[in-house]
């Protein structure tokens, strides 16, 4: 997904928004970041490990190698944007909000 692919679901939930709902939104099919390099390489004219190396260094302290934003899909409602959810959980009672 492209950054202004990105940016227009962030804008599009944002008018969706009524009241404290928090939206999913589907970033499409994982890429590594491997591949993501190869293709741009290639789309500069140049041919990967043989005019530009790519070196993998590992994770640093703090990173992540995958992002669990949601377990329960089940409790997602899709908006009008295919690529839009409504995540629909049991909100927190009063007495959570003095933890």
């Amino acid at each position: 997904m492209t950054i202004p692919e990105a940016s227009q679901l962030v804008m599009q939930a944002g008018i969706m928004a009524r009241s404290g709902e928090l939206f999913v939104l589907d970033m499409g099919k994982p890429l590594k970041i491997v591949e993501l390099a190869e293709n741009i390489i290639k789309l500069s004219g140049l041919v990967p490990y043989q005019d530009i190396d790519i070196v993998e260094i590992g994770l640093r302290p703090g990173e992540k190698l995958y992002e669990e934003l949601l377990i329960k899909d089940e409790n997602l409602t899709q908006t009008l944007n295919k690529m839009i959810f409504i995540e629909k959980d049991t909100p927190f009672t009063h007495m959570c909000r003095n933890i």
